[in-house]
């Protein structure tokens, strides 16, 4: 997930989370008291969690996120829409609805979870959780095996230029270790070949490529640091894209009737409010 929209999601709950226990512990130190104290609420607005209109506003809010997410379905599969921005900015769009939606149906239910919410909400945090992974998996299939190869032959020529251009004193043969280093580092030489050795595997290097830094001759700093892990990096996606290709097959396979379950139930909640007198403002 992009980190706009994550530190979007962070701020946006973050406050929500501040206001409702505002509500519940002190009404009259919460942004909605002030907003009434301003005239910017009808005073006969009951300030509380319970508030029919509150209640109503959180879960019509949290469907309409959800149903927000099908705008990166329409725009990876009907051709008229392939133009319309980066594809992996409707990825990071559609996880971000997929998690604010949730957080909203829990303020909805005031963290009460039971009867149809349970039902739908539960299929919504298997199916954001699961949208999760599957953008790592997208991440790893961004490109062909060709394709990633001749990405990493791009570093491996920026990382020749820049030693060059510093003038460091590296011998072809200590630039073949250390890019074998980085290979090895990074898991690129020993990929396995079962997909979920694999995903285990990806992630794990990666979280080592987080916090540790990849091995480059001294004389290159943290720019070589960058060219051998973009190098090495790319070898191992590389490497890897069959099995995260399988897996993405099989990751379709769970996450769309969770998604499709979430939809029911949340439809035959909204209409059974609806019956009850319950769903207006």
């Amino acid at each position: 997930m992009g980190r706009f929209f994550l530190f979007l999601w962070a701020i946006l709950s973050g406050l929500m989370a501040f206001e409702f226990y505002r509500l519940h512990k002190n009404p009259q130190h919460s942004f909605l008291f002030y907003l009434q104290s301003r005239h910017l609420l009808k005073s006969t607005f009951e300030i509380g969690p319970e508030n029919h209109a509150l209640v109503l506003v959180t879960g019509y809010g949290g469907l309409g996120l959800m149903i927000l997410t099908n705008l990166y379905i329409f725009r990876k599969r009907i051709h008229a829409l392939t133009k319309l921005g980066f594809l992996k900015n409707w990825l990071d769009f559609h996880i971000f609805c997929g998690m604010m939606g949730p957080t909203l149906i829990l303020f909805h239910c005031d963290f009460k979870v039971h009867g149809l919410v349970a039902i739908s909400f539960w299929s919504m945090v298997v199916s954001v959780s699961s949208g999760i992974i599957g953008r790592y998996f997208y991440i790893q299939i961004s490109k062909l095996r060709g394709d990633f190869v001749r990405e990493a032959e791009a570093f491996n020529v920026k990382i020749k230029a820049y030693i060059t251009k510093v003038k460091a004193e590296i011998s072809d043969t200590d630039l073949v270790r250390y890019r074998t280093q980085a290979l090895v580092f990074a898991g690129a030489d020993a990929v396995p070949s079962n997909p979920l050795s694999a995903l285990v595997f990806s992630m794990i290097t990666d979280v080592k490529m987080a916090v540790r830094p990849v091995p480059a001759p001294p004389p290159l700093g943290e720019v070589g640091q960058y060219l051998f892990k973009g190098y090495a990096l790319n070898m191992r996606k590389a490497n890897t894209v069959d099995s995260f290709n399988r897996l993405m097959g099989y990751w379709h396979t769970f996450h769309m009737p969770f998604a499709i379950f979430m939809y029911i139930a949340a439809v035959l909640h909204v209409a059974a409010e609806f019956w009850l007198g319950n769903a207006t403002f």
